[in-house]
């Protein structure tokens, strides 16, 4: 793999992880401050990151193989948080 597409894949994993980590910590604050206008805002800009994430891996990742990796990954981690955080709404 040339060094081009390395740093491309470590700066595109590096954005899902911000995406996480926004993620998470919006459900932590949402659950601690039941929040109705935050949960808006922070859903609102998680997709707004999503979608130029999206954007990003079409002009940058040309191979089909390359893009499920990513998306399903992405998919994933979302499904746990969303997961996670109905537990602990429940639990609460």
């Amino acid at each position: 793999m040339s060094e081009e597409k390395n740093k491309l894949y470590l700066n595109m994993v590096f954005g899902y992880i911000g995406i996480f980590l926004l993620s998470i910590a919006a459900l932590r604050y949402i659950l601690i401050t039941e929040d109705a206008v935050g949960l808006f805002l922070i859903t609102f800009s998680v997709i707004c990151l999503q979608v130029f994430f999206r954007y990003v891996e079409s002009k940058l990742l040309s191979n089909k193989k390359e893009k499920l990796v990513f998306n399903s990954f992405f998919y994933f981690g979302i499904i746990i948080i969303f997961i996670i955080g109905f537990l602990l709404i429940q639990n609460s």
